[in-house]
């Protein structure tokens, strides 16, 4: 079973949470662009809702950073788009 470096009795439950949180938080990107798509007047809070859940991806480690760079892309062009 793979765990973090660092773990201490190489215990899995570290992983599982970190895996789980990450996973919420790529939901929550998600759930934001697909507010934006359905109520483009709320640009300014949906992209500053994609920036704040793609931050915590940097120190988890989720997305290999490419996820993270296009998490914040993508929320500072919805941020600054014209309802």
């Amino acid at each position: 079973m793979p765990t973090l470096p660092g773990s201490s009795g190489n215990d899995p439950m570290l992983f599982y949470t970190l895996s789980a949180v990450g996973l919420i938080l790529g939901l929550l990107v998600v759930f934001g662009a697909l507010m934006f798509r359905t109520r483009p007047r709320y640009n300014k809070v949906c992209g500053a809702m994609i920036v704040a859940f793609s931050l915590p991806s940097v120190i988890m480690g989720g997305g290999f950073i490419i996820g993270f760079i296009l998490g914040i892309i993508g929320g500072k062009s919805t941020y600054s788009r014209k309802p």
